[in-house]
């Protein structure tokens, strides 16, 4: 009995080397292409990423758009080599499976991607910046930050709200004050009129001084 499982054992053993001799070049000839694949891809997302700057792109977006442009390389790479190596009716079950896999995972983060989708359009047409005081969804303060996903808001308390992009881009949202002094004095006063009235005093001090 001991002697059939060791000639069984060795006979797999047989089988499965001679497969790999078998399979020795094409694993090699891929392992050559996904090395220059690599180097390859980083050369051209290094080029991407010196154009973005040319165009004053902001830097998350840059980010974004350059991991996909990495994504479509190795997913085109991918395709080439499966076809070289002959395994297109493996792959398109398993592209199947992906396609329904990836279906599954837009459906669960549909919110995700359209406050990326809004947090592009918001950080690309910069019509509010960091310290820029605006009133969005129902909130109203100092810019704080802008990121992909979220914006967050310093109000007048000091707390941070954190918003959703895809509610400023649903709802709409109102630019009071520039970054800088006005937007400063916004931010310590109680509401317009009594900046307004800070102000008029102002130039009627340095009206008095001048007389």
């Amino acid at each position: 009995m001991a002697e059939e499982i060791f000639v069984s054992l060795f006979a797999g053993m047989g089988e499965i080397s001679s497969k790999v001799i078998e399979l020795g070049p094409s694993i090699i000839y891929l392992i050559i292409v996904l090395i220059l694949a690599f180097f390859a891809i980083k050369i051209v997302k290094h080029f991407v990423k010196k154009f973005f700057a040319k165009v004053d792109f902001d830097e998350d977006i840059e980010h974004l758009l350059t991991n996909v442009i990495g994504w479509v390389l190795w997913f085109i790479v991918i395709i080439w080599l499966v076809g070289q190596l002959g395994l297109d009716e493996m792959f398109q079950s398993l592209l199947a499976v992906g396609a329904l896999g990836g279906l599954a995972v837009a459906l669960a983060v549909k919110d995700t991607l359209k406050d990326i989708v809004a947090g592009v359009m918001i950080l690309q047409d910069r019509h509010f910046d960091i310290g820029d005081r605006v009133k969005a969804a129902g909130f109203e303060g100092i810019v704080f930050e802008v990121s992909l996903r979220k914006t967050r808001l310093e109000l007048d308390d000091g707390q941070i709200v954190v918003v959703p992009n895809s509610k400023i881009d649903n709802a709409g949202w109102q630019f009071i004050a520039r970054d800088g002094k006005a937007a400063k004095e916004f931010a310590t006063e109680k509401d317009i009129s009594s900046y307004i009235e800070k102000e008029r005093k102002k130039l009627s001090k340095l009206k008095s001084k001048k007389k």
